[in-house]
C-alpha cells in the first residue's frame, strides 16, 4: 500500500493568533495522483489551510505531515525539493525579470554558492514556455498585467520540480482560456505521481480538472469526494446559501453549475 503524501490529523487552525478557529478536527489524507480541489465560500477557511498544509500557519491543535513527518519539521530547501506553494496574495518587488522569479523555484537545488545550472535555466525555459511567457522572460515583473504575474508564479512553481503543488486560486486574474490552459499544464506536470491541492472559487474549473472535492460549508466540511457528490443541489445550498442549477458538461460529462436567480428567502435573509 502507497503511504499518502500529506495527512492531516485532528487538525484545528485558526487564520491568525487569538481568533478562533476555521477549521475544526479535520481528519484526511491525500494520496499519490489526486487532483484536490478546496472549495467553499468566503472565510470558511480554504488560504488557511492551504498555508497550514505548507507550513505557513502553525495548528492549534493536530498536526500535518509531509511524507510521514511533520511538515513544520522540514528545513525550507528540503521542504522546497517536495512542495511547491502558490500563495493567493504575493505582489511583484522589485526589479526582477520574468526570468528570475521562474528561477527562484530552483534555490532548493542550487549549489552551495546559489548559482544556477543549465538543468536549473532549461527548467526555468520550459515553465516559461508552458505558461506562455517565454517572450517575456526579459520583462520586469512590475510591469507585469495581473494575469502575467499570476502565471509567473505559477510558472515558479512548475520550476521547482516538487512533487506537490499547493494553490492558492491559481487562476486570479486569468481569462478563461488561460485559466483552463494553466490547470491543464499545472496537473498534467505531477505525471500522477506526486498531488496537486488548490483553492478554487469556480465549481465548474473543479468539476473539469480535478479527482477530488473538499467543499467546505460556514461551520464544518461538507463533502470529501467527486465532484457529482459536491455539486448536488441541496449541498451547494448547505454551503452557499444559493440554489443553482447543476447539469451535465457535454464535453467532459462532468457536473457544471449554473447560476440561477435567488430565492425571496435567500434575498430576505
Amino acid at each position: 500500500m502507497i503511504p499518502p503524501i500529506i495527512e492531516l490529523k485532528d487538525l484545528s487552525v485558526a487564520p491568525s493568533p487569538g481568533s478562533a478557529p476555521v477549521i475544526r478536527d479535520l481528519n484526511l489524507s491525500i494520496d499519490p495522483g489526486e487532483i484536490v480541489a478546496i472549495l467553499g465560500p468566503n472565510g470558511v477557511g480554504k488560504t488557511t489551510l492551504i498555508r497550514t498544509l505548507a507550513g505557513a500557519l502553525h495548528p492549534q491543535s493536530g498536526h500535518v505531515s509531509l511524507n510521514g513527518r511533520p511538515v513544520r519539521d522540514w528545513r525550507p530547501r528540503e521542504r522546497a525539493a517536495q512542495m511547491a506553494v502558490v500563495f493567493q496574495n504575493e505582489a511583484p518587488q522589485f526589479e526582477f525579470t520574468v526570468r528570475d522569479i521562474a528561477l527562484q523555484g530552483r534555490f532548493h537545488a542550487s549549489g552551495a554558492l546559489g548559482k544556477e545550472s543549465e538543468t536549473d535555466r532549461e527548467a526555468a525555459r520550459d515553465a516559461l514556455e508552458r505558461m506562455g511567457l517565454s517572450h517575456l522572460a526579459d520583462r520586469a515583473t512590475p510591469r507585469l498585467s495581473g494575469g502575467e504575474w499570476r502565471r509567473t508564479l505559477l510558472a515558479r512553481a512548475l520550476t521547482q520540480g516538487a512533487p506537490v503543488l499547493l494553490l492558492d486560486e491559481p487562476t486570479a486574474g486569468l481569462d478563461i482560456g488561460w485559466s483552463h490552459r494553466a490547470l491543464r499544464e499545472l496537473c498534467l506536470s505531477r505525471g500522477g505521481q506526486g498531488a496537486v491541492i488548490m483553492a478554487l472559487h469556480d465549481p465548474n474549473l473543479a468539476a473539469t480538472f480535478c479527482s477530488r472535492i473538499l467543499l467546505f460549508g460556514p461551520s464544518a466540511l461538507l463533502t470529501d469526494g467527486s465532484a457529482e457528490e459536491a455539486f448536488r443541489p441541496e449541498t451547494l445550498y448547505r454551503a452557499y446559501g444559493t440554489r443553482p442549477s447543476v447539469g451535465v458538461n457535454p464535453y467532459t460529462g462532468k457536473p457544471h453549475v449554473f447560476p440561477s436567480r435567488f430565492h425571496e428567502e435567500e434575498i430576505d435573509s
